[in-house]
Order: C-alpha cells, then sequence, then structure tokens
C-alpha cells in the first residue's frame, strides 16, 4: 500500500513538472502591448517546424518534442516589421518586440 501511494506522488509530481509554467515567447510592440496572432515559426540547422501563433496575451509555446533542438524563431504578424533569426536558446520566455 506505501509503495502505490508513493508511485501516486511520483505520478502527479512529474505530471506537476510536466505542466508548462508559462509562455515560451511573449511578442509585444514596441509600447509594450501583446501582440495577438503573430505567427512564430521555430527553426534548427535543417529545417523548419510547424508555425504557432499568439493568443490575446502575445504568448505561444513552442512544442517541445522536435527532432531536432530549436535555435531560432522567425517571427510575423501583418502590418508589422518582421524579426528573423530570432534566438531561443536562451532563458525563456523569449521576449519579442515588434514595431507597429
Amino acid at each position: 500500500m506505501k509503495t502505490s501511494f508513493l508511485s501516486l506522488i511520483a505520478i502527479g509530481c512529474s505530471l506537476l513538472a510536466s505542466c508548462n509554467s508559462g509562455p515560451d515567447v511573449v511578442v509585444t510592440d514596441r509600447a509594450g502591448l501583446p501582440v495577438a496572432g503573430a505567427v512564430i515559426v521555430p527553426s534548427s540547422p535543417s529545417f523548419n517546424y510547424p508555425a504557432v501563433t499568439t493568443d490575446g496575451k502575445g504568448e505561444a509555446n513552442i512544442p517541445k518534442k522536435a527532432v531536432q533542438e530549436v535555435k531560432w524563431l522567425d517571427v510575423t504578424v501583418p502590418g508589422s516589421e518582421a524579426k528573423a533569426r530570432v534566438d531561443y536558446t536562451n532563458s525563456k520566455p523569449v521576449r519579442v518586440t515588434l514595431a507597429r
């Protein structure tokens, strides 16, 4: 009984640890306002991954299961400048500021 209880605690901790505690990327404009609908294309040295889109808070998460580690992000939104090759290897969340 004690072993199964400890197993349940270990599983619970594992599930909590796997939950994303925050966004991987935050996109704002120069005024610091969130940019909803920004398209983010994660890239590795060999290929691009499927694009993700920021939510109403300007936040997005990059899928973790990749063949190669994501190194860069290309960020675009209609009516704003594009940001290419944003470094994704540093601490998260990566903050991207776009000019509108």
